[in-house]
C-alpha cells in the first residue's frame, strides 16, 4: 500500500499551457494513459476473503456479466484489512469512502482501489485484450497523454486529454503530508488555480461526463 500525496492545477490561461509544452516536453518522456473507472452503474467491486483477492463484476448492456479478478499481495493483506474496516458499511464497500479503476499505461494493466483520504492500493493484473475492450467500451472512461517534465526544479506531470474532455492539468506528488501542504505554486511559472478538492476536475468525474453525454 502507497499512501498518496497530490495537487492538482489548471492553467489561468490555456495558451500558457502550450508554451511550457513547447519548451519543457520531450517526446521520450509522454506516455499514453486509457483508464476505466468503476462505479456501481456499470461495475460492482467487492473483497473475496476467500480467494484474497478484489473482484471485479461488469453488468453490460446486454445483460451479460463478465469481469476479472485482481490479486492482494501477502505484505498488503493486513493493511487492505485495516482500510476496510473505515470503509465498510454493512460488509459493503462504501464509494464514497473510495474509488477504483483499471489503468492501461506503457504496455502495463495496473488495478487501483483508493481510500480516502490517502491510501492506495495498485497491483499490476493480466487482462485479455477482449477485456481491455470491453472496459473502455463498457465503463467511463478516458484517454489523456501525460507529460513528465521538470519545471525550476520540480517534478510535474502534465495530463492531456484526448477529445477536449477537460482542459490540462498539472499534477504535483508529494513524498509526505508536510510537503504537500508547504508546496509553493510559483514553481510553475505561470498563473494557475488549485483544482484538488474540485470533484470535477478529477479523472472519475471527467470520465462519468463524457461517458454520459
Amino acid at each position: 500500500m502507497a499512501k498518496e500525496f497530490e495537487r492538482k492545477f489548471v492553467a489561468v490561461d490555456t495558451n500558457d499551457v502550450h508554451v511550457i509544452i513547447a519548451n519543457h516536453s520531450k517526446p521520450e518522456n509522454i506516455v499514453k494513459i486509457e483508464q476505466s473507472y468503476i462505479v456501481s452503474q456499470y461495475a460492482n467491486l467487492s473483497f473475496n476473503e476467500v480467494g484474497q483477492n478484489w473482484d471485479i463484476k461488469l453488468n453490460l448492456k446486454d445483460g451479460t456479466v463478465t469481469g476479472f479478478s485482481a490479486n492482494i499481495t501477502a505484505e498488503e493483506l493486513d493493511e487492505v484489512y485495516e482500510v476496510l474496516k473505515q470503509s465498510t458499511t454493512s460488509n459493503l464497500l462504501d464509494v464514497k469512502k473510495m474509488s477504483s479503476r483499471v489503468r492501461f499505461k506503457g504496455g502495463k494493466t495496473l488495478f487501483t482501489a483508493k481510500f480516502k483520504p490517502f491510501y492506495e492500493f495498485e497491483p499490476e493484473i493480466m487482462l485479455e485484450l477482449s477485456m481491455k475492450d470491453i472496459l473502455l467500451r463498457y465503463l467511463p472512461s478516458v484517454t489523456k497523454f501525460r507529460h513528465a517534465i521538470v519545471l525550476n526544479g520540480q517534478d510535474v506531470e502534465l495530463d492531456v486529454f484526448c477529445a477536449g474532455v477537460s482542459e490540462p492539468i498539472f499534477e504535483v506528488e508529494f513524498e509526505t503530508e508536510e510537503e504537500m501542504n508547504t508546496f509553493d505554486p510559483a514553481v510553475f511559472g505561470i498563473k494557475v488555480k488549485e483544482v484538488t478538492n474540485d470533484n470535477s476536475y478529477k479523472n472519475k468525474y471527467i470520465a462519468i461526463r463524457n461517458f454520459e453525454k
